[in-house]
């Protein structure tokens, strides 16, 4: 349990932000330092078995829809995790916003590493 967001129904606790319901929105304040193609990795927990996907936004426009895998033995704690490849990302701050189009997750965190091979990497 936590004070975040307390007139809501959402459950958030020290690292995990658990049980986001259909259509349920986060948002990322990031401030990427290169425009370029990025790896993003999205760590979760699930006990579900339906195939979902994310939605994810930036700035409001529209990145695309990406699966979530489901896992053979489901587990509410965040172990999983999902990579999406060479996302073109702007430079500059912008709000990343991620949608879940199913019910049932935990999640953790997301982290950008810039594709190709590059040292950089940041987790928001």
């Amino acid at each position: 349990s936590s004070k975040f967001r307390a007139n809501e129904d959402v459950d958030c606790g020290e690292t995990t932000i658990g049980y986001n319901p259909q259509l349920e929105w986060l948002s990322y304040h990031v401030d990427i330092a290169k425009a370029g193609k990025y790896d993003i990795s999205f760590n979760y927990g699930t006990a579900r078995k339906e195939q979902q996907t994310l939605m994810m936004f930036i700035d409001e426009k529209f990145l695309g829809d990406f699966p979530v895998t489901i896992p053979e033995k489901g587990s509410w704690n965040c172990i999983f995790k999902d990579t999406w490849k060479n996302i073109h990302l702007p430079a500059g701050k912008h709000v990343i916003r991620i949608m879940f189009t199913g019910f049932g997750y935990n999640c953790s965190k997301l982290t950008f590493t810039p594709s190709a091979g590059t040292q950089e990497k940041a987790g928001y």
